[in-house]
């Protein structure tokens, strides 16, 4: 080997080195950002808990069927709903979200849901005793378990990374109580008062905005159908009935989630 050749082999080797070196710390760097790309929602998985309050700015009545009096036939009502409120609290827990493709994660959760549901209720109809007029006050209370599917948005850096959509569903109980006052033939009758207890189910929408680590926002619409109401009250002009099969209501809410 001439002394030319030993001075480039040299060259070459001393060229090599920081080359191999640099690549081996490239290689590092990219199998240390895979691992921590894969890793990196592996701690999203936890408990919550949340107060929400609104408003129920829809109800429906279902068949909105009453009868009054002995015997008397069951006609349609005009029932017009007032704007009421709600306020509510839950509890649940957020299983680890899975990438579905990509910046979107899926995050499946259970909750359990707990409301007050408040609203006012008029109504003019005729029945078997003649014309009926009805004012009613409505406090209920109801709970839910609910079954949450979260879509992660996971652009970093972005407003959008913030800003988590959802959808749940939910089976649970109702309780309505009723406080209806009556005139009838444009006689006052007075107050009449029942309360029931029915099957219920809830659908949802909302939209979480997170605050920080522990700390969120989030707005949601519900749809609660309570399914086979029937109320009876007696009075000294016989027995009114109120028998809608299904009350529908549509609630709009606010409300702050702490995550553990």
């Amino acid at each position: 080997m001439t002394k030319l050749t030993r001075i480039s082999s040299v060259a070459l080797m001393a060229l090599a080195t920081p080359l191999a070196l640099h690549a081996g710390t490239e290689m590092k760097d990219s199998k240390d950002m895979k691992q921590t790309s894969q890793t990196e929602y592996g701690s999203d998985a936890g408990f919550y808990v949340a107060v929400y309050g609104g408003t129920n700015f829809s109800t429906n009545y279902g068949d909105r069927h009453t009868s009054f009096g002995p015997g008397g036939a069951a006609t349609p009502d005009n029932i017009h709903s007032e704007v009421g409120e709600t306020g509510g609290i839950k509890g649940g827990y957020n299983f680890e979200s899975f990438p579905v493709c990509d910046g979107l994660r899926l995050q499946p959760a259970v909750e359990v849901d707990a409301m007050y549901i408040g609203m006012d209720s008029s109504a003019q109809n005729n029945t078997g005793v003649g014309s009926v007029r009805s004012s009613t006050s409505w406090n209920n209370a109801a709970g839910f378990v609910n079954g949450i599917l979260r879509f992660k948005l996971t652009n970093s850096g972005s407003f959008f990374s913030r800003l988590t959509p959802y959808i749940g569903v939910g089976v649970g109980a109702e309780y309505l109580s009723t406080h209806t006052h009556l005139n009838v033939a444009g006689g006052n009758v007075g107050g009449v008062s029942d309360d029931d207890v029915d099957f219920a189910a809830e659908g949802l929408v909302g939209l979480d905005y997170n605050l920080n680590q522990h700390w969120t926002l989030f707005t949601e619409y519900k749809f609660v159908d309570a399914i086979g109401a029937d109320f009876n009250s007696s009075t000294a002009a016989g027995t009114y009935r109120f028998a809608p099969n299904q009350i529908q209501q549509n609630l709009a809410t606010l409300g702050v989630k702490y995550n553990f």
